[in-house]
This record gives structure tokens, C-alpha cells and sequence, in this order.
């Protein structure tokens, strides 16, 4: 997990960011979907994730879009143009 300056916080997993949509009753895993976007449709990637942060499921769907860029600074994430 990181932190971003405006104080959310994402699931950064293979240079892209996540967040939290729901957990699936079944498993008690959470589901995360990608928070980027292209131009004129959101990313439909998404992943499945245990309570200890391991992924357990990592869709098919490929991401749209580039993944962020990010500086830390003092254990914040700021996010920097592509």
C-alpha cells in the first residue's frame, strides 16, 4: 500500500495503482481495480488480493493506459507527469 499526498491510499502492484472495490464473500479476499484510465474509458483490469496483501488472482484484462510515475518523499507518494 502507499499513500499518496492528498492522503489515499492505493494498492501499487507491477507500476500500477489499485483500489479497494468489495470483497468476495467466498474467499474473503478484497478485489482491487485499477484506478487508471485512457483517454475516454477507464482500465478494467483488476486483482484479487488476501488480507496480507498477496495476490491471488490478476485479471486478464490488459491496462489502457501507461502506468503512473511516482516521487516518494519522506514515505509520501506524489504522483509526477508521464
Amino acid at each position: 500500500m502507499i499513500t499518496l499526498c492528498n492522503g489515499k491510499q492505493y494498492l501499487l502492484y507491477n507500476g500500477y495503482t489499485y483500489n479497494t472495490i468489495g470483497t468476495i464473500s467466498k474467499s474473503g479476499h478484497n478485489r482491487y481495480r485499477c484506478i487508471g484510465q485512457s483517454k475516454s474509458k477507464r482500465c478494467n483490469s483488476y486483482l484479487n488480493v488476501d488480507s496480507e496483501f498477496h495476490v491471488h488472482y490478476e485479471s486478464e484484462a490488459r491496462h489502457n493506459h501507461m502506468p503512473p510515475s511516482f516521487k516518494q518523499i519522506n514515505g509520501i507518494y506524489v504522483k509526477v507527469p508521464n
